[in-house]
Parts: structure tokens; sequence; C-alpha cells
């Protein structure tokens, strides 16, 4: 649309202002018209002067109307800018000359702060600064596009300028989309998503309101394709409107990480109406919204944003929303609904207008108590309230199935053979990249590791999760000639080569942006990863705002030194900077823009130059490493006045030094090739802990973030990294790196622990070599990189166990029974221990129920609180034979019954565990041989399984047999089922399904079998799937019975989807080679709960002496972490030389 087309289009909205004015409506009716109606009348008015009368904005009757409306407008009085002023001053804003925006400067700040304090802004929407789509600029005249980018560009130089406290992007986010609504840009061309909705009662602006109990309303989305992605309030009927606490902004996130990928690229704005007469509610307060928000997300989003039509798009089309039905529930986090408060009075709200109600099957008790119940449906999932509010589109479906009885009757073979042929030959491409993809290792890492996602992306076949999977054991590199430092946050990767720092994206895997700055030869990151200060040669300190990557802003200038700066280092909380360097100054600065411009503190850092600064976690201690050898703390307790704490002499130079997370060690290492490590509880009489012997001269030093590990760089040699597992700091254990290459000068730990960053440097000192690089290590496990953890400083643990919702979990092994918190499944950390008198124990969950086998009893603890576990009960087994060992223990799938075995004796018992402070022996079974597998009983605990050993008596190691079978229907008098465990044959490992009668039974050479056993006794194969080889040593199913998980004597973790038991499916494996040659029946493995896209399922496995290792199900969250250690990515013409046939795209769809 060109200018002059943008002046011609008619002024409509200010006519019907007047007119609505001087109407006969009172004064409150023509003001919630001209703000809050459909559309507002005021926001039209000056979205027209934007356009084409800007003059308008700032004459009278433009006064006039905003004191007029200021004055009766019912605004809150929680917001400094009301829905009167907001589009006033934005529109004045757009208008003014791009030159001269800087003058508006205070009503952008203002803007912005003002959505920030509203509340209802969630930073899991819009994580990082974002800007409108071309598409919404292009839509604009060029006056208005080029006045919109330069005002937008403004606010995020106001951002970066205004320090702590700074706006959040998702606020300026969600200015930039009401400024382009106000240039004339509009969410046309999609219908909206209605959702009815049901509050307590109707709130002001400060607090309920008195009057009914309950008000419904409706909770509208609809997209917005030239806003940026996010998902935001509409700017146009939600100003003003406050959330008093973070409840509702997190029921938003928790609503929004739920919609998957789906939502990626896509702006979504919501609103509510209310049906009480406010077009508005003045305060949104607690998670209730969230299912509400879910929902809605779920019907929008299953449109294509390009428009065509795709399988979701189609289930919409056939089965839409209720528009009587409202829904109000909690998540919480995952698709799972909690309690809410305040259900009487939504109650109320839905039967007075005649709605059926959606509500947590947690609030079943609180309906039933409810005065006027009404229809109500109870759901426990997200999944399960999608069904109750939705109804089939029969009008629809009546037309759609006509057209398509037309069609289909001849092509539907045909169509269905086509699609095996595609599918076959998918699958065949997938298998043949996977394959390829190790060939790539050596020569080109980062093609190699997109190719494995190629592979998958193809078809998911097991080939090529197995593929990702080994994707962790080399490196992803970023070619930076002449590199010299680095440094890295959980976004960005800076690096200093040729005398200047460089921004590399690591979601974007290129560099972003070079900073002007000559000389750098030192540099750190802001531990928050939004600034950036960088040292000179010329003794200069900067500092730079980082937060938008694209456009770093320097902040601060400080004078330094006359001589380079070597070193720097932040306090914890980044209002402390440090830096020393040749003049064998350490200066403390304040690096906030309106700091002092002198340092707040000066002090000698030793008798040469300063080569390294790190500050304890706590920010009371300053250490420093010096070319003279020695290593000095401070106490900068008080920044103006340090005071030398201690001094460490050496006898050759000192290169770096680092602070554990805990703050009581600190690591220092430099050309006497050694690593130092000393304690740091008293600073004034530091402890040596240990020192390291290496054969290389040292250059950097670093810790993990969780502190199990530490890694060093050297200089030169066959191995530039070095790592340890500090488990016991007094007794370092050197991990085997294969970490090739050539010296490195530095090494550093993404914040977040998942990337080991080194620089690899062909050329000796800071000579230049084309060859330099830096690498990219996957870092959340050193020793398995596959994996998402492995437990520390764990025992001998063989035997583990999963709570059914997959937050806590269970280990036990020699003298040692742990309770895991499990929720941040890359970091967890033990909340509960019991130390035994040198047993061995085993352990199994369910429910609130833990049990513990012993090695003469079974004892039961209720773990409502994991953190305080009671003992509830026990039941001695002495008496019935004492075991040798300890008893392995595992529950009916009703957790009703516990099955007790030893590892050595063919004995089988039987416990009632209904009643767990009185559990009861129920039976004793004792086989014809030493039982050797795990024991599993059926669903209904009709069947008892166990693994066997060899028919050979006087065996003494275990092997394949013929499984135990019996019928414990009655528990007093088990019957041996002989028939059927010869049918099934020789086996490994059994265990049956928790939902029906199938038992899965896994062979000597680790082929898996599913049988359907009947309640008389009949075997009937259902399916086979071949093995690779190698003896199953255990089997465990899902709580929900789709996930199979099998551990094998190569230490081979195998999946499969068994959804169907008739058509299972090998989903790929992980390898665990530590954990090779396992003794038969010491494996354990546990699965928890799908908690969704991206996340999948928790899985846990360990063996008797190995490791004990927790992994994810699901190849989308592989596919995410293998995408942070991808340093550059192929261009079009390598790709096609080493990929042919295959299209050259963004695989990781932003995934780094």
């Amino acid at each position: 649309m060109t200018e002059k087309r943008a002046q011609a289009r008619p002024r409509a909205a200010r006519p019907a202002l007047e007119s609505l004015l001087s109407g006969p409506a009172g004064p409150q009716a023509a003001v919630r018209q001209a703000l809050l109606g459909d559309p507002p009348l005021w926001w039209s008015c000056c979205s027209e002067a934007v356009r084409s009368d800007p003059g308008w904005l700032y004459g009278p009757r433009c006064a006039e109307l905003r004191d007029w409306l200021n004055a009766t407008a019912p605004d809150p009085g929680a917001a400094s800018v009301g829905s009167v002023d907001h589009p006033l001053l934005l529109a004045r804003t757009l208008a003014a000359p791009a030159d001269r925006i800087a003058e508006h400067d205070p009503a952008l700040l203002e803007l912005t702060a003002d959505w920030d304090r509203s509340g209802l802004l969630c930073a899991d929407s819009a994580p990082v600064p974002a800007y409108p789509s071309g598409s919404g600029l292009n839509a604009l005249t060029p006056r208005l596009a080029g006045t919109l980018s330069a005002a937008l560009e403004r606010i995020g130089q106001l951002r970066a300028a205004a320090g702590p406290g700074r706006p959040s992007p998702a606020a300026e986010s969600l200015v930039a989309i009401a400024a382009l609504m106000l240039a004339g840009v509009e969410p046309r061309g999609r219908r909206a998503v209605r959702v009815a909705v049901v509050f307590a009662r109707s709130a002001g602006a400060d607090g309920p309101t008195a009057g009914p109990e309950g008000v419904t309303g409706v909770l509208e989305l609809r997209e917005f394709p030239a806003g940026p992605p996010g998902l935001y309030p509409d700017p146009r009927t939600m100003v003003g409107v406050r959330s008093p606490n973070g409840d509702f902004a997190t029921a938003l996130g928790h609503a929004w990480r739920l919609a998957g990928e789906r939502r990626e690229r896509r702006c979504v704005l919501w609103r509510i109406v209310l049906s009480d007469g406010q077009a508005a509610p003045a305060r949104l307060e607690g998670p209730s919204l969230g299912l509400a928000f879910a929902l809605g997300l779920r019907e929008l989003l299953r449109r294509s944003p390009t428009g065509r039509p795709g399988p979701t798009g189609l289930r919409g089309f056939a089965r839409g929303l209720r528009p009587r039905t409202a829904v109000t529930g909690a998540l919480d986090g995952t698709e799972y609904l909690v309690r809410i408060g305040d259900l009487d009075a939504k109650l109320l709200a839905a039967r007075r207008d005649g709605l059926r109600l959606v509500v947590p099957e947690a609030n079943r008790l609180d309906v039933a108590k409810a005065p006027e119940p009404g229809d109500v449906r109870f759901a426990r999932t997200l999944r399960q309230a999608d069904r109750y509010a939705r109804r089939y589109r029969t009008g629809r479906l009546a037309v759609a199935l006509a057209l398509v009885a037309v069609s289909a009757t001849g092509a539907g073979a045909a169509l269905q053979e086509h699609r095996d042929t595609v599918r076959e030959r998918a699958r065949a491409m997938s298998r043949g990249l996977a394959a390829q993809a190790a060939l790539l290792d050596q020569p080109q890492p980062n093609i190699a590791k997109q190719e494995r996602i190629a592979a998958f992306r193809t078809a998911p076949t097991p080939e090529a999760f197995d593929a990702l999977a080994s994707g962790f054991r080399v490196p992803g590199t970023i070619a930076v000639p002449g590199v010299l430092h680095v440094a890295v946050t959980d976004i960005l990767i800076a690096v200093v080569a040729d005398g200047r720092a460089e921004l590399w994206s690591r979601s974007e895997h290129r560099f972003t942006a070079t900073l002007p700055t000559v000389g750098v030869t030192a540099m750190t990151f802001r531990p928050d990863g939004d600034a950036l200060a960088v040292g000179t040669s010329a003794g200069g300190l900067e500092v730079w705002d980082v937060a938008d990557p694209g456009h770093p802003v320097r902040t601060r200038t400080l004078p330094g030194a006359a001589q380079p700066i070597e070193a720097t280092a932040f306090s914890p909380d980044g209002r402390l900077l440090a830096a020393g360097g040749d003049d064998h100054t350490v200066r403390l600065w304040d690096p906030e823009p309106n700091g002092a411009t002198t340092p707040l503190a000066a002090f000698d850092g030793g008798t040469s130059t300063v080569t390294g600064l790190a500050v304890s976690p706590d920010g009371r201690q300053l250490a420093g490493s010096n070319a003279d050898g020695s290593t000095g703390l401070w106490d900068i307790t008080h920044p103006a006045a340090p005071t030398l704490a201690a001094g460490i002499p050496g006898s050759e130079q000192m290169r770096a030094v680092a602070f554990a997370p805990s703050g009581h060690l600190l690591a220092a290492t430099g050309i006497d090739q050694k690593v130092h490590l000393w304690g740091t509880r008293d600073p004034a009489h530091p402890e040596t802990i240990a020192t390291v012997d290496v054969p290389d001269r040292m250059a950097g030093v670093a810790f993990s973030p969780d502190g199990h590990f530490l890694a060093a760089s050297s200089l030169r040699g066959l191995t530039p990294i070095r790592l340890w597992d500090l488990t016991d700091p007094q007794q370092p254990f050197a991990l085997p790196t294969p970490l090739d290459g050539s010296a490195s000068t530095e090494v550093a730990f993404s914040p977040d622990g998942s990337t080991l960053v080194a620089l690899d440097k062909s050329a000796i000192g800071n000579s230049r070599a084309l060859e330099d690089k830096v690498k990219l290590w996957s870092a959340a496990d050193l020793r398995r990189p596959a994996a998402l953890a492995t437990l520390p400083d764990l025992p001998d643990a063989d035997s583990v166990a999963l709570s059914p919702d997959g937050s806590t979990m269970a280990t036990a092994g020699v003298d040692d029974v742990r309770l895991w918190d499990v929720g941040d499944r890359e970091r967890p950390h033990v909340v509960w221990e019991r130390k035994g008198d040198g047993e061995v124990y085993r352990v199994a969950l369910a429910g609130r129920t833990l049990a513990i086998g012993g090695e003469k009893a079974v004892t039961l603890l209720d773990v409502t609180d994991p953190k305080h576990p009671v003992e509830a009960g026990s039941v001695g087994l002495s008496g019935v034979g004492a075991f040798p060992e300890a008893i392995e223990v595992a529950f009916s799938p009703d957790g009703r019954t516990i099955v007790a075995r030893a590892g050595d004796r063919a004995l089988v018992q039987l416990i009632d565990a209904s009643n767990i402070s009185r559990p009861e022996l129920l039976a004793t079974l004792r086989g014809d041989g030493a039982l050797g597998g795990h024991a599993t009983l059926s669903a209904d605990g009709a069947l008892l399984a166990v693994g066997n050993l060899p028919d050979n008596q006087s065996a003494t190691l275990l092997g394949p047999a013929k499984p135990g079978l019996w019928d414990v229907r009655d528990p007093a008098d088990p019957k041996p089922l002989t028939g059927i465990a010869d049918r099934i044959g020789i086996v490994t490992a059994v265990q049956f399904a928790p939902k029906g009668s199938v038992l899965a039974a896994g062979g000597p050479d680790g082929s898996v079998a599913f049988w359907r056993i009947a309640p008389d006794g009949r075997a009937t194969r259902l399916a086979s799937l071949p093995g690779g080889g190698a003896e199953l040593l255990t089997l465990n199913y899902s709580a929900d019975g789709a996930f199979l998980i099998g551990l094998d004597t190569v230490g081979a973790a195998r999946m499969w989807d068994v959804r169907d038991p008739g058509n299972p499916t090998p989903l790929g494996h992980y390898d665990q080679p530590d954990q090779a040659g396992l003794a038969y029946g010491n494996a354990f493995a546990a699965v928890g709960p799908d908690r969704g896209p991206g996340v999948g399922r928790l899985i846990v496995t360990a063996a008797d002496l190995g490791e004990t290792y927790l992994w994810t199900s699901d190849p989308e969250a592989v596919v995410a972490r293998l995408c942070r250690t991808i340093g550059d990515t192929a261009t079009t013409q390598e790709w096609n030389q080493y990929v042919p046939g295959v299209a050259h795209t963004d695989l990781c769809r932003n995934k780094g």
C-alpha cells in the first residue's frame, strides 16, 4: 500500500466516536464502547491519525477527548499508563520523524515498564527480544515502516542501557505488536478460537466486587502473523488488566510449552470478555485459566500457519470446542491437572448461564459438597479435558463424508500401496544416512551430527535413533583462525581472534556480531549472560550489553591500566568487575552504566603479570593467579577496602584459577605441570586438598556447574584437555578423555552444564593458523555423553525404582538406600538416605509405598513426603529360609502384593502389602532349580513368572532356561504351570504388562517374544522381534504398558514401543560400555510416565558394580541436546557434496 493510498483511506472511527459521545448513551457506556469495544473506537482514532493525519494527535480536540475519557474511564490505579494514554503515547511516537524518535524515550520506557508490571506476560513465551516478521513491515507504507523500525530499534537500545530492572523481552515484543496494530496491520484472515471460562467472582481494580458469586466469560485467541513469536495479551483491550502474583503468568508458561513445536514462529494474541457487562476483568488471579489457554492454543495451532490443510487441521474441522462448555483448571507443568479453589462460586455461575463445566479430577469431592453441582465433567489430564470440551461438527462431517464416499472406493487400495512404498523408501534412506554419518565423524564432525538428525527426520528408524545417541562421541567445531580466548553462556559463545571479540549464537549456529574494540586480550561474561567485559592491550576496559546478540551496545568504558589487561572476572551478582594484567595490579570496578569512573579499589596482585581471576560463588573472595608462580586470596566483602587473606607461593608461572560451585574449593594451574586443589573454608589458611601431576604445561582450568568434574587445558601435547571426577576431591579420578587436537589455551563449561567448550590451537602461542577452532563437547555426563545424568557418589547401586509420576527415584545397593528428586532430570539430587549395617538392599516403589528388601526382611515405608519417609511395617523372611544376599522386591501392578526373590535360591515369596502397617507372608514357592531372573505378577495378580536357571542343580553360573510360572489365584495353594513354560521355551528375562495378560519374554540371543496367557493356562504368541545377539537380563514396562526397556549383557539399553503387543516397534538403544559383561540377573531398569514431546519418558538403568544412568526416551530431546554441540553448519555446497539427495534445511529448528 503506497503513502498516497494510506492518506486516502476514509477516517471512519473519529466521526463514530464523536457520535457516540453526543448520543443518548450514558458516560460509562460511551467510555466502554470507546475504549473496550469491538473495535475500540479510541484506539481506531489513534491508528487512523498515525496513518493519515498525524497532526490530530497534537490538536485540541484530541486533548479534549483524552481528558474526558481519562476523567470518566474506570482504569485501575495500578496502571501508570491506562487504556486512554497507551495508544496515544505510542501513536505520537510512530507519528514522529525517524530521526526524532529519541524524544519519545520516556513514553517508550513507560509503556514497556507498565506491561512488565501487569503480570500478564510470561518470560517463556518470548525469551529473547523479537522483531516483527518481514510480512508485517512489508504491509506498511515506507514512512510508517521506517518510523516503526526506528522505534523498535530505540526500544532495544533503551532496554540495553537500562541495566538491572530493564524491561523484559516480552514487554518489548508486546509494544512492537501494539505499534504494528496502530500502524494499520490487522490480525485478519484467521478465525478466532473462543473457550468459555468461569471466574469465582467478578474482580474490580482492588479485588472482588460485591454482587452475585461467580461470573462467566470467553477467552479469545487469534493469530497475528505479522508479530514476533509468542503469547501476548491483545494490547487493544487488555490494557489496565493486572495479575497481582506470578501464578497467572506461570499458567500461561505451562500452556505455551504444552503447545509443543506447533507454537514455533507463531504470534498469538488473547483477550478475555466477561458476560457481566465488563469487556475484560480488571484482575486475573491464580492459575485456573491454564487449562483454558492450553485447550485454546491446541485448537488454534492445529491450523497450519500457511493455511494449507494438514492432519491436525482436519481433526479440528471434524471436532470443535463446545461453545456451551466452560473449563477451569490448573496445570502442573505437564499434561496433568491439579486442584483449584473457589469452585462453589464457579459452579453457581456455570449453572446460572446454562454451561457444562470441566474441572480437575482432584476437585471431585468439592463438587460433591457443592449446593448446586450442575453438569460437571472431571478430567485428570489435558487430553481428557480436551475430549470433554469437544463435539463432532455433524454438518461438516456429513458433507465431507459424502464427497469422500464418491472418490474413495477405487483410490483407497492404491493410496495405501503408494504410502507403504514411500514409507519403506524413507526408512531405507534413513538407515543409509545413519550409517554414513559415522564415517564423517572425524573428517566432518558438524556435518556428521546434522546427517544423524537428517536420518531421524527422514524416518524415525531404530538405526536413526542409535545414530543420534552416538553423535555425542565427537565434538562440534567452530572454525576461528587465530582464536586465543573463549567464553560461553547458555545462549552465546564469545571468541577473540585477531584482536577482535566476536559473538556466536548457539541457536543460530553463526556469528551474529563483531565488537569494534581492537586489541582485545581478555574477556568474561556477566553471570546472567547479558553483558560482556573485555580488556585490551592498551589497558582499556569496556562493558557491552549483549542481550541482543545481533546488536551489542557498549555501556561502559573504563580507563583500566597503562598496560595490557590479561584477566577479568565478574562477581556472581554482576555488581563488581575485577581486572588485572601486566602492571601487576588488580582493580575492582562498578560495571553499571552510571557507576564511578574510578576503581573502587586497586591493589598489588603479585610481582608479575596477573594471569587469572575468579570470584567465589558467595562474592566474598577473589582469587588471582600470577606469572610469578603465586596464587592470592583476597577478602572483598567490602569492595572499597579489600584485604589480602592469603598468598600461596609457587615455583613457576600460574596461568588460571577457578572456584568450585560450593565456594570451598579452589583450583589453579600453570606451567609447573600440576593442577592444585585448595580448600578455602578458612581463606586465611587455605588447605591443600590434592595436587595432580600432568605431563604438560597447563593454561586453563574450569569446574562443571554441578562441581562433579574438573577440566584443565594444556599448552601442548597429545591430550589438550584433561578431565577429573571430583566425587572425592582428595582423590581426583582421571577420566578417559578422547579429546584429540593440538594446544588448548582455555576451557569453559556453559552455565547450564550442557556443553564443554575448548580451544584447539594448531599453532603455538599467539600465532595464527587456519586450522584453529573451538570445540563443543556434550558435558551433561562426561563419562557417557548421551545420558542425561550419572548419579554421583553412589556406592555399588544396582537396584532402582521410579514413583508412578516419575518425580521420585529410589536406589539401593551395598549398605545404602536413597530417595532422589528427579524433577530436573539433568540435576537429580538426594532428598533422603539411609545407611545400614553392611547389608545389600533392593527397592521397589508403588504409589506412596517404598519396599526395601534386605537380607532377612522386607520393610515398607510411607513416602508421601519423600524427604521424610515413615517406616510403616516389615515382614521377616528368615523363618522360611534365610537369604544370603539381598531380597529382590517387586510390586504387583495394583500395588497390593509384593514378590520377594533371592538371587541364588529357588525361593519366591508372596507378601500381602494391602495394609503397609501389617504386611503378611502369603505363600512360599520353591522351584526345581535356582530362580535367577526377575519376578513379575500379571495385572490381575493371578499369574507369577520368574526367570530361571539351567536344570543342572549343580550349576554355579546363571544362564538361560525355561521360566518359572505359577497360578497364584489362591496364594495358599500356588500351582506350577509347566505346560506354559515348555511352550515359551528358553528365556533370560520375563515381565508381565501392567495391563491385560501379555508376558514379554527375552531370549538368550536378545530376541523378545510377546505371549498372551489365558486364564485356562493357554499361551498364544502375539509377536516376536529379533535380537542383537546379547542375552537380555531384564525387561521393564512403563506403568501405562506402552513402553518396554531391556538391558543386555553388553550394556545396551534397548527400547520398544509396545502399545500394540501384536505389532511391537523397536525404537533404538543407548550404549553403556562401562557395564559390558554384566552378571546374570544383576541389572535393573525403571521407566517413568510420558511427559510429552521434547521431554519423553525418564529411563533409569543400573547394574551390579556399574554406573547408574538417567536417559530420555524422546528422540527430539536427544536432538535438542545434540544441536547444542553443533558448531558451524554446513553450507549448501558442502551438504550436497557429503549428503546428496537430501534437502539442506534448518535441521535443528532453533534447538541449539
